[in-house]
């Protein structure tokens, strides 16, 4: 985050103010309906990410990789 900070600190001194010359508009000016029931999209991502950050699952992977490269290497 510091490193974005810094480099768009530096873009602006060196561009000068002109290139933060924005204009935030909305082609449609209604209001965006959030809906708070979970769908099967979110579910499953849901399912994804707990997978991923499963850290038993993550040290028996480690493990049997380093067991497979290990018996790869004896084999050489």
């Amino acid at each position: 985050m510091k490193t974005c900070i810094i480099l768009h600190n530096m873009i602006i001194k060196d561009e000068g103010e002109s290139c933060v010359d924005f204009t935030y508009t909305s082609e449609r000016n209604q209001p965006m309906a959030i809906s708070w029931k979970s769908d099967d999209n979110f579910e499953s991502f849901l399912s994804r990410h707990v997978g991923i950050r499963n850290k038993d699952a993550h040290h028996t992977l480690r493990n049997d990789l380093v067991e497979h490269l290990w018996q790869l290497h004896g084999k050489m």
